[in-house]
């Protein structure tokens, strides 16, 4: 029994097309993956500077007074930090302070 080369074509290509959906949906399913892992971690990072940001506010405005926020190195390797204070402490009238002038 003699087999044509058409049927040997057609077997080839039928192997490739399924080689190429295999390997086609492995990449993707790779790559869906790899972005929900990065998504995560985003996410994480994300909750995470909310929370710190929510942590120094609620820290800092507990105490009426400057309080020191590190800010790391610059580019020249110096230590940079700032002093913060809320701005509703600002507005509190101190004993001392004489009263403000009131706008018209």
């Amino acid at each position: 029994m003699k087999i044509k080369s058409s049927v040997i074509a057609l077997i080839v290509l039928s192997v490739w097309a399924l080689f190429s959906v295999v390997f086609i949906g492995w990449n993707a399913w790779q790559q869906f993956k790899a972005n929900q892992a990065t998504v995560a971690f985003n996410n994480g990072a994300n909750q995470g500077y909310q929370k710190a940001i929510f942590d120094i506010a609620k820290a800092f405005s507990q105490k009426c007074e400057p309080l020191p926020l590190n800010l790391g190195k610059d580019s020249e390797g110096k230590d940079q930090s700032m002093e913060i204070i809320a701005t509703a402490c600002l507005q509190k009238p101190s004993d001392s302070a004489a009263p403000a002038a009131e706008k018209k």
